[in-house]
């Protein structure tokens, strides 16, 4: 996140020191602490809310996606029994199975 070296931290401790004092570091640094410990539980919480949320949306989700993929696999299970019974000669089955011409200048090369 932040690219801070020791020559980075060093030059804010004396800024630290030169413009707080002795005194007051470890009460500043403290204060630091606790706001960065609120920040990650903050961070904890909000990402635990948002895996709950995704996951009761995809158990609501995930029961539909079934049905719907069953009422496709039955679907396409009657066509294929339907074009079986017909011989083979449905419409798809007859467009597929013609040769494509070749157009006349394609021949003569």
């Amino acid at each position: 996140m932040f690219d801070l070296g020791w020559p980075e931290l060093f030059l804010i401790a004396v800024v630290a020191v030169l413009f707080l004092g002795p005194k007051e570091i470890p009460v500043v640094m403290r204060a630091l602490g606790n706001m960065v410990r609120r920040v990650k539980f903050v961070h904890f919480a909000i990402s635990q809310q948002i895996d709950q949320m995704i996951d009761q949306h995809e158990q609501q989700t995930g029961d539909i996606g079934a049905e719907t993929r069953a009422e496709k696999d039955a679907d396409e299970a009657l066509s294929m029994q339907n074009n079986v019974t017909d011989g083979g000669d449905s419409a798809e089955g007859r467009d597929a199975a013609k040769p494509t011409e070749i157009p006349a200048e394609e021949k003569s090369r």
